[in-house]
């Protein structure tokens, strides 16, 4: 039998100065709603660590102990039968109290999970459920809970500090003079006039079971109070939730990124897109960084009440305040909205005055769009077929006299091509050769410094792609085989081998050479090889090398998941080189990165190679004998003007190369990376037919040019390439 290990004197020391340290109280923050015609109620934020914290309890004097023991204020001798009896009486209010207490938590979950039955059903029946459940959570929560008033005076700061009370949050409600009230349970402003804050804090004799199921109630309250505010279509349900929020402040409501969204969401809805930008700003400070998906309901919202000004209010903020660039589709959503919202203003217009009138707000609109857009952009911005479609029809309701659509042609290899209406001239789209490979040589020396080995695996993926295009037929796009096989179809379970099957034969269909790239456990389903450092890159990053050694990578060796079962048609793609695997201490995004970035040209070439010997110079037990070859030594692929592309779901957003600017890679992946969707037909009693909804190589620029006060929309061909 072991010992028990005890901890020593120094973690105890640690602990104890830890614990010391942690902060008595944390400034409380705010989040704001408000119904158009009330005043806006203040709801505080509960502190997330305070349910668990360790709390410091009073110790039982004597005299405290004989007054539990044998009744209040009886510190002389009783009978002993009687405490025998009070002891079994306080034993059984034990037992039941927390009886009761675990049929509470149990009615409380239950009423959680009516609220959400009828989430996205039933506004109605899912408030009045809330109100069910925040009034039993007010009756379990207020009991554990004590209210300190606290006085407020001019001079003194809002913040309450003190160190012998811990505060769990705080109810604050501003009236029509901008005067802070304090309210608690009773709407009481205290004697002659003078203002309190009411705070709570929990007793200390709470037990940490309940401590921490009503820290988490305080949690799903936020979240089911922002799901909510998404359901929010009209002014009285508005005001409905301004009630329920006056409900749960009371037994404090944190502020959460569901409560802020939806917040923003409710209030896009009714047009207030500046209390939707504060609610944006907060859902940014709780994330700690700016994203685009941030504004996505707000500007869902604006887009259904075809609210084209309030969309370049949020875009301008997202631009200019919060760093982001502008995409595609977020210029054609904000074009539609416009061109939608004017030609509605048209048809009730009666004069040609008006009319004339409406079409010149919309050129200005138009205008101020594009140049943000200028400022803001990737680069040349590319449009999917689709989105070039959706304008394309959108701007022909219009009539010829303000917009005009054409297409741009060109001859294969030309650097240019030729608007067949105005005959200007347009540059491709393309990343420069220069820049690829600062992106690569970026990309590579992070990955040497951190692990020597992957320059080695990467190397072999890079041999793999060069020698195909050496031999005149090179791969177009790589698919990522991980994310495609594990998109759920139909609740499918696992691994979907068909659906890689099924893009194959789709990009096969458009003239395309697909690669499937996979880590190794989906492919073998058995114990492999040690990954070595292969012949074919040898080969063609070092060709008049002598040296002849195996360079093993990795001893270890790679195993399939539990659910493997295996898929004939696998190994015929690797036996067609459709297929390559790579190791599962690889990450994926980096090969992606290297097959859109590569080009094939002789400097890519020898920067492979020098970072090769570098790699190997670094790691023990090999030969230092390698040297880098000549321009002249090397061979020369054939000019291909077609870049690979990615085709995925995954958007690579944690995608992080020092020294390399986001907003280029950004660039890249809108020019490179292809997104999907499988649509299956579903017949009954039959086998699913599934199909791919893909993107297109042929993407459109939007170019507008101001000729004599008209535009001229040009729909660009876009040649992606780079020509040697």
């Amino acid at each position: 039998m072991s010992r028990k290990k005890w901890p020593t004197a120094l973690t105890l020391l640690v602990i104890s100065q830890f614990i010391a340290l942690q902060p008595l109280y944390k400034p409380c923050e705010t989040f704001t709603i408000s119904h158009a015609c009330n005043n806006p109620i203040y709801v505080g934020i509960s502190r997330p660590h305070s349910s668990f914290r360790r709390r410091k309890l009073t110790p039982l004097t004597a005299k405290s102990l004989k007054a539990s023991e044998f009744g209040d204020g009886d510190t002389g001798g009783s009978d002993p039968a009687k405490g025998q009896e009070d002891s079994a009486c306080k034993n059984s209010n034990v037992k039941l109290s927390k009886k009761m207490h675990s049929d509470d938590m149990m009615q409380i979950r239950e009423l959680y999970t009516e609220c959400y039955r009828h989430y996205k059903k039933d506004f109605t029946a899912m408030s009045q459920a809330m109100g069910r459940y925040f009034d039993a959570i007010a009756k379990f929560v207020l009991p554990h809970y004590r209210k300190i008033k606290v006085p407020l005076n001019e001079n003194e700061d809002q913040r309450y500090k003190n160190e012998n009370d811990q505060v769990d949050f705080e109810y604050i409600i501003k009236d029509s003079d901008d005067a802070e009230i304090v309210q608690g349970l009773e709407e009481d402003s205290g004697e002659g006039g003078s203002k309190y804050r009411c705070m709570y804090t929990l007793l200390p004799e709470t037990p940490r079971s309940i401590s921490k199921f009503i820290h988490n109630t305080q949690l799903l309250c936020s979240s089911i109070l922002g799901c909510l505010m998404d359901m929010v279509t009209s002014s009285e349900e508005l005001a409905i939730v301004n009630d329920l929020v006056l409900v749960a402040s009371k037994f404090g409501v944190p502020a959460s990124y569901v409560s802020y969204r939806g917040l923003c969401t409710m209030y896009a809805k009714t047009g207030r897109v500046d209390d939707a930008i504060r609610c944006i700003e907060k859902i940014k400070v709780l994330k700690g960084s700016a994203q685009p998906r941030m504004y996505e309901s707000a500007v869902s919202c604006l887009e259904q009440l075809l609210d084209y000004k309030g969309m370049i209010r949020l875009l301008e903020h997202a631009l200019n305040e919060s760093g982001l660039k502008f995409s595609g589709l977020w210029l054609t959503r904000i074009l539609v909205t416009a061109v939608l919202a004017h030609e509605k203003q048209l048809e009730s217009a009666c004069t040609d005055l008006e009319k004339q009138d409406i079409k010149g707000q919309l050129k200005s609109t138009i205008k101020k769009i594009l140049e943000l857009y200028m400022q803001h952009n990737f680069g040349d911005l590319a449009l999917s077929v689709r989105l070039g479609y959706i304008l394309h029809k959108v701007f022909q309701s219009l009539g010829n006299n303000i917009v005009h659509f054409g297409l741009v042609t060109s001859e294969i290899g030309d650097m240019h091509g030729t608007c067949n209406n105005c005959n200007h001239e347009f540059s491709y789209i393309d990343m420069d050769l220069d820049e690829r490979l600062g992106i690569m040589r970026n990309l590579l020396n992070c990955l040497c410094q951190y692990s020597a080995p992957e320059i080695l695996r990467m190397a072999n993926f890079y041999a793999f792609l060069q020698r195909a295009r050496l031999d005149g037929n090179p791969y177009t796009c790589i698919i990522d085989g991980q994310n495609v096989g594990l998109y759920r179809v139909h609740g499918s379970k696992g691994f979907n081998y068909k659906s890689i099957q099924l893009l194959l034969q789709a990009l096969k269909s458009r003239g395309e050479r697909p690669l499937v790239v996979l880590p190794q456990g989906y492919v073998s389903g058995s114990e492999n090889e040690p990954d070595v450092f292969l012949q074919d890159a040898r080969d063609l990053l070092f060709p008049n090398c002598n040296v002849n050694e195996s360079i093993i990578i990795s001893s270890n060796k790679s195993k399939a998941p539990k659910w493997f079962k295996g898929d004939y048609n696998l190994k015929k793609l690797q036996d067609s080189n459709s297929l390559y695997a790579i190791s599962r201490f690889s990450y994926d995004d980096n090969y992606f990165l290297l097959a859109m970035l590569q080009t094939g040209t002789l400097q890519e070439m020898l920067l492979m190679s020098s970072m090769v010997k570098r790699a190997l110079e670094l790691m023990p037990g090999t030969n230092k004998g390698y040297q880098i070859p000549t321009l002249e030594q090397l061979a020369q692929a054939k000019p291909y003007t077609r870049t690979t592309l990615l085709v995925t779901n995954d958007t690579m957003a944690n995608l992080q190369i020092p020294n390399v600017d986001r907003s280029r890679l950004d660039f890249l992946l809108e020019h490179n990376l292809i997104p999907y969707n499988i649509s299956t037909n579903h017949v009954p009693y039959a086998p699913p037919q599934a199909s791919f909804i893909l993107g297109n190589r042929l993407r459109y620029t939007l170019n507008i040019l101001y000729e004599q006060d008209k535009f001229a929309c040009t729909s660009k061909r876009q040649c992606r390439g780079f020509i040697n």
